[in-house]
């Protein structure tokens, strides 16, 4: 029986296209084999390369405020102390749970106290925070990324306005 040509396939040829990426010819848009450079750091994704400059110490001030992931509510205060409560549980905030908090570059500790006596403590890795998100990671990688609730008194005039 005759067998059908090999066809003999030459290796693609990388193109330069807009923005300083890469892209094989021939492929399709949906490629993911895109890439840019920057010399401050480099973070691989399923997007192939991109860069950016990892923040490693954060500001506590930036976690004041209450925050909201789901029915999930933490709360940071100014002084160390905070509330967590979860209104999809049917707990209120006068019912919370009162942790005390320290960011230490971006090693975020809370420290709760049992009913029974003693204290237990939780460590996460602050990997992202603003005025509107926190993420942070535990020690087995899960990311926690909550949402910053708006402040009441936003509206309300100060002495500085008035």
């Amino acid at each position: 029986m005759p067998m059908a040509p090999v066809e003999e396939t030459q290796p693609q040829k990388a193109t330069r296209r807009h923005g300083g990426g890469f892209r094989n010819r021939g492929s399709s848009p949906f490629d993911t084999r895109d890439f840019m450079i920057n010399r401050d750091s480099v973070e691989t994704t399923n997007r192939g390369f991109f860069s950016r400059k990892k923040v490693t110490n954060f500001s506590p001030e930036l976690l004041e405020g209450e925050w909201r992931r789901g029915g999930e509510h933490e709360e940071y205060m100014s002084d160390g102390s905070g509330l967590y409560w979860d209104t999809d549980e049917d707990v209120r905030r006068d019912e919370a749970k009162i942790f005390t908090w320290t960011l230490d570059s971006n090693r975020l500790t809370f420290t709760y106290d049992i009913e029974l006596g003693g204290k237990t403590m939780r460590q996460y890795y602050v990997t992202y925070v603003d005025g509107e998100t926190l993420v942070y990671k535990d020690a087995h990688g899960d990311s926690y990324v909550w949402d910053k609730v708006p402040s009441k008194f936003n509206d309300r005039p100060t002495a500085r306005t008035l």
